[in-house]
């Protein structure tokens, strides 16, 4: 009891501060206006209040997401770094900044959460000045020279309490990217993860690949700009649905034509390893086009897969990426098999694998509507998973669609809704899901942001209703934020069995230097049915730059 005491005086106290009297947000609007190989471009009206280094978000029903790191700006456009998958173009983010109330200066929030590092990008690219067209054309022989070094090294634990039962983990992880070293061609980067669970060591030492992770780790040679060699283990952003490929790749360029190839292996399917035995290789064009009216990223490439000496694979991908009219934007990527092999009778086949496409389209700046459509069979690697043959002749297909919309009716308030719906082809384990949410960016009398948002989930298992509300504010200027939020959650089974929770949690983020960071989390669950769970997470960031 004494522990519980404590742990409530603490959640208390940090409630108390995260609702102190301070000076409100700032929410700058922007839009990805151009998408490269390494980088995204971000339109603003205003870049001043705005550093590199800082970060942009992406708006949820109920938090901001990080998205993207900006490494150079204009003065109405950003360069940035993608902290993931590379968005869609005509994407929303947004710069929250605070008005500091003595100087009248906005300065940047801290970052609100731990996050995945960035998956580093390609190569460096300079921003246009004062546009947001695409780059020139890389028509010169000359190689950026300019060193540039960054990294980031963090170490979390994440608790979870119930009764009777404890568990701890501990993740560390570390990034870094060097371009052009010692002004040189040369450039590295890496994406390296280490996780275990405390008191259970055996499973590091029975495969120290099940809990070791190389996400990326390579070395890249511009002899020209127009050209790039790299070695290691790296994500290709043109055919990026492949994931991480361990080989060489080589791309050139002919003004707005690229071609690329690429020799290697996969990784290995249960423990992300090196296996020299998944054999792939393949090659690409890409054709890129940026003008008054349309700004587009084509590619086409051809890939083929192997376990040892055998096919396991061969397939077309192409990839899509436009923006049309300003308004309108345009993804769509899909994949076609062109093999098959049923017993020992191998044949060529042309089977559609996958497609995603996705709409967007801005009716004002008030206004904007999107929606998706997602279509996946299951993938047949005919020499590493045989007992897929059987798939051959009835595929199971998932489809979904997503509709989304956010309409801003003043400044600072937002209102927005999505609906989804997943289905298989057989008409099984069905989903449907509908979130709306409203968002006040500058609340009256008590300033800080608040977010109430409710979903409702309908599957074949489980129907869920929650309803949420969250409180963000900058508690130290440039120092301390803190957020606070609360859930009340409702299952029903199809036994009619139903679960209630509440919960409630905190964010805490304290940036003690420019470079260094702690953040910590806390969340209480309680359940109906005596299920009584706390989280409690810490994290310390540093930056290598």
């Amino acid at each position: 009891m004494p522990v519980m005491r404590w742990k409530l005086i603490v959640l208390i106290q940090l409630t108390v501060i995260a609702v102190s009297a301070q000076e409100p947000a700032s929410f700058l609007e922007g839009s990805v206006s151009f998408l490269t190989a390494q980088n995204v471009y971000v339109k603003f009206d205003n870049t001043s209040a705005i550093e590199i280094g800082d970060t942009l978000y992406l708006k949820r029903p109920d938090s901001w997401e990080p998205l993207l790191t900006v490494s150079q700006k204009s003065s109405i456009s950003c360069v940035c770094i993608p902290l993931g998958p590379m968005p869609v173009k005509g994407t929303l983010v947004f710069a929250i900044t605070w008005k500091d109330a003595q100087s009248e200066k906005v300065v940047p929030l801290p970052e609100q959460q731990p996050v995945a590092p960035p998956l580093p990008p390609d190569a460096p690219l300079q921003i246009p000045e004062d546009s947001e067209e695409a780059p020139p054309s890389d028509n010169s022989e000359k190689t950026a020279t300019r060193q540039r070094i960054m990294g980031r090294f963090s170490a979390a634990s994440y608790s979870t309490l119930t009764k009777g039962s404890n568990q701890h983990r501990m993740r560390y992880s570390l990034n870094w990217k060097g371009e052009n070293l010692g002004g040189s061609p040369f450039s590295v980067e890496g994406y390296l993860t280490f996780r275990h669970t405390a008191g259970e060591w055996e499973e590091v030492r029975e495969n120290l690949f099940d809990v070791f992770k190389i996400i990326s780790l390579a070395v890249r040679y511009d002899p020209t700009v127009r050209t790039s060699i790299s070695v290691g283990r790296r994500i290709n952003a043109r055919i990026s649905s492949m994931g991480a490929i361990d080989g060489i790749q080589v791309e050139h360029g002919w003004g707005k034509v690229r071609i690329g190839v690429m020799a290697g292996s996969r990784p290995d399917f249960m423990d992300y390893s090196i296996n020299p035995a998944l054999l792939q290789g393949g090659a690409w064009i890409g054709f890129d086009l940026g003008s008054s009216w349309a700004r587009f990223q084509n590619t086409a490439a051809i890939v083929e897969q192997r376990n040892g000496p055998r096919t396991d694979r061969r397939f077309l991908y192409f990839q899509h990426s436009g923006t049309w009219f300003t308004h309108l934007h345009l993804f769509l990527s899909s994949e076609v098999d062109l093999y098959r092999k049923v017993g020992q009778e191998v044949g060529s086949t042309l089977s559609f694998t996958n497609l995603f496409a996705s709409l967007r389209y801005r009716f004002s700046r008030q206004l904007s509507a999107s929606v998706s459509y997602d279509n996946r069979k299951n993938v047949i690697f005919f020499e590493s998973y045989k007992n897929f043959i059987d798939q051959l002749i009835e595929q199971e297909s998932r489809q979904g669609l997503r509709f989304q919309m956010q309409y801003k009716p003043w400044r600072l308030v937002s209102i927005g809704a999505n609906a989804s719906w997943r289905f298989q082809a057989s008409g099984a384990n069905p989903s449907r899901n509908l979130n709306g949410y409203v968002t006040v960016a500058r609340i009256p009398w008590i300033s800080g942001s608040m977010t109430v948002s409710g979903n409702m989930l309908n599957t074949g298992y489980l129907q869920s209703n929650m309803y949420s509300v969250r409180y963000m504010r900058e508690i130290v200027r440039g120092h301390v934020s803190a957020d606070a939020y609360y859930r009340w959650i409702d299952y029903t089974y199809p036994s009619d069995f139903r679960l209630h929770n509440d919960l409630a949690g905190i964010n805490v983020t304290c940036r003690l230097t420019r470079l260094l960071a702690i953040h910590l989390y806390y969340e209480a669950t309680f359940g109906s049915e005596n299920t009584n769970i706390s989280r409690l997470n810490a994290k310390i960031t540093h930056r290598l730059q």
